[in-house]
């Protein structure tokens, strides 16, 4: 809300288009099976209350959407508040970007790396391919033969993921100076793109690496980008739950959030 507008003095009719469209986005929830709770605040700072209400509710995976048509005075991927949330949220985070929404995605392309936030990220990207029946590319890009083996080596290891998850896949390995060229050729025959963090997300001027904050930036379809929580997960429930935890709920979520955020479009 408005800084010049003190808190009390809102009325429903100020808010009741996002009223409309968080009961719009509940009834498409719960038709998915999916329980769910609306939470309304209000305030002045979206950033300062989304974190306050992570901590509140210690939530486990943050789904945000934005359509990506103004970048931040940095030339950032969705402006001052994701920008900041994507930072300070411990728990796992996606961001889906996009205006060009398809009801049906047919082939996705996941670009390749060897961070954690890649492999979590192929593993959504193999649910919401498995949702949909789509085909999925791991898209490998060599700049310089140094690196060869080790970046073949990353995509065969997703490969292997997702054929034992028994996703359609295919391998394109591409030789190129410019891995953001590569990756926004590769895009434009895709549905989505899906892509994970790089080690350098931390760093305060990217969002999700420099490298990443670029293509999502040029591409021009839909981007779905992930980073792992940065808590250190509990021993206990890794073994039991396998590698991937946490992962299948982030992916129905992804999914549910993709779906939701045409919703809150047509209001």
């Amino acid at each position: 809300m408005p800084r010049a507008l003190p808190p009390k003095s809102i009325r429903f009719g100020y808010v009741d288009d996002r009223i409309k469209a968080l009961n719009a986005a509940q009834d498409l929830a719960r038709d998915l099976d999916v329980e769910v709770s609306v939470i309304v605040k209000i305030a002045h700072r979206v950033y300062d209350v989304i974190q306050e209400t992570l901590e509140e509710e210690k939530v486990e995976a943050l789904i945000l959407g934005g359509r990506g048509e103004r970048f931040g005075r940095r030339g950032r991927i969705l402006g001052s508040n994701i920008d900041f949330v994507v930072h300070v949220a411990k728990c796992d985070v996606i961001v889906f970007k996009g205006l060009a929404i398809k009801e049906k995605f047919e082939r996705i392309t996941v670009l390749s790396g060897h961070t954690r936030h890649v492999i979590h990220a192929t593993e959504v990207a193999a649910l919401l391919a498995k949702e949909q029946d789509a085909e999925i590319t791991i898209l490998t890009v060599i700049p310089e033969r140094s690196v060869e083996e080790a970046a073949i080596a990353d995509g065969h290891r997703l490969i292997e993921m997702l054929e034992g998850l028994d996703v359609k896949c295919e391998h394109k390995i591409v030789y190129s100076r410019s891995v953001i060229e590569a990756a926004e050729k590769q895009a434009s025959k895709s549905d989505l793109l899906v892509m994970g963090a790089s080690p350098r997300w931390a760093l305060r001027r990217y969002d999700f690496g420099p490298m990443e904050d670029k293509i999502a930036k040029r591409v021009g379809i839909p981007v779905l980008m992930f980073r792992k929580s940065t808590q250190k997960p509990n021993l206990e429930e890794s073994v039991a739950c396998g590698p991937a935890l946490g992962t299948p709920q982030c992916a129905f979520s992804a999914l549910v959030g993709m779906r939701i955020e045409g919703v809150f479009r047509s209001y």
